[in-house]
């Protein structure tokens, strides 16, 4: 998530004002877009409009409409929303605003990583305050599908900043030579993944399964069944060329907690054998490890699994006010350990 708003609501209509001025409207040229609805629905409306908008009505009659009547928990989401990661400077790409899960795995990643923005340029702590609020939403309106979309959206971005807080600790780590705390720290970035792929597994939205599906449907035989799949799967990951691979990342369950988990694990299992071994790191080529899943044919659920807000409520209240140390991760029978085994104990995750 993650959009200009504020710099639209202001250079839109400057320009519109300026003398002379041609502008007679907006033109929106998506890229398969799929995310930020609110953006979406801002941007086009602008034209509708004489002069700049005050944002937090703006976004109260959004929550209002979008939910099918007001509820005071739903307006301060997302006026936090507006006010953090929709409130992006004009130099702020939002293409890169992303979560590290989906990166090819580097312990420069933040830094190298050419589909990536070290700097959020918002408060994160801030945001999770829309996580708290959506929770708070009265239950009649919790069965709205937009609620429900939102609901996860969130929380999924929530936990994408967590693995951001998260990242430096594991490099620092390795970095030092101590073993012990990057197993532990790899280990937690590895279930945040996990816990990724649970929420994103309650909304078809987001889920890996009915995007294959649907570019299968399209065949009339098996070998074009097979080639569909293949450039579905290859527009999601590799996209057809070393250097453009993971330019069509998403954020979908299956392949958050498959493929992109696969990845992470993997180079995790290598820097720890250095450290065991003090050898160098194994070299990995990125693109023949997506290049080989591109072509495998094995099926990703179609329908979704678990209750979002269960789900979300329970991420919320892991984290909520906890210092970096020992938390209870599993308060919730959705919420499980990597093993997909229930955790009674206690473990260290890290904020």
């Amino acid at each position: 998530m993650g959009a200009n708003l504020t710099v639209w609501n202001e250079k839109y209509f400057e320009w519109l004002k300026k003398n002379d001025s041609k502008l007679k409207g907006t033109a929106l040229m998506p890229e398969g877009i799929n995310n930020n609805p609110a953006a979406m629905e801002f941007f086009t409306e602008m034209a509708w409009h004489d002069d700049s908008v005050d944002m937090d009505d703006w976004f109260a009659q959004y929550a209002t409409a979008r939910y099918g009547g007001a509820d005071e928990h739903a307006i301060t989401a997302w006026k936090t929303i507006s006010k953090t990661l929709y409130n992006l400077p004009a130099d702020n790409s939002s293409e890169k605003a992303t979560e590290m899960y989906s990166l090819e795995p580097s312990l420069t990643a933040p830094t190298t990583g050419i589909h990536f923005q070290n700097d959020l340029h918002y408060d994160k702590p801030e945001f999770e305050r829309a996580l708290t609020e959506l929770l708070k939403v009265k239950a009649e309106r919790r069965g709205n599908s937009a609620y429900q979309f939102d609901l996860m959206d969130v929380t999924r971005q929530f936990l994408a900043n967590k693995g951001r807080n998260l990242f430096p600790k594991i490099k620092a780590a390795y970095t030092n030579g101590d073993r012990k705390k990057f197993k532990e720290l790899s280990n937690a970035w590895l279930h945040y993944m996990k816990l990724t792929d649970k929420v994103t597994a309650t909304n078809k939205h987001s889920m890996l399964g009915p995007w294959l599906e649907n570019a299968k449907n399209w065949a009339t035989n098996d070998k074009e069944r097979n080639k569909l799949e293949y450039d579905a799967r290859s527009l999601i990951s590799i996209w057809g060329t070393p250097g453009l691979d993971d330019y069509g990342r998403r954020q979908w369950s299956g392949l958050v907690g498959d493929y992109y988990y696969a990845r992470w694990q993997t180079y995790f299992n290598s820097l720890d054998q250095t450290l065991k071994t003090g050898k160098t790191p194994a070299s990995i080529d990125w693109f023949d490890f997506g290049e080989e899943w591109t072509h495998q044919t094995n099926t990703y659920p179609t329908e979704t699994k678990g209750n979002t807000f269960q789900i979300a409520k329970d991420i919320q209240q892991t984290f909520a006010k906890q210092p970096e140390g020992k938390i209870d991760v599993t308060s919730s029978k959705d919420v499980l350990n990597n093993n997909d085994k229930k955790d009674n104990h206690q473990r260290n995750i890290y904020q």
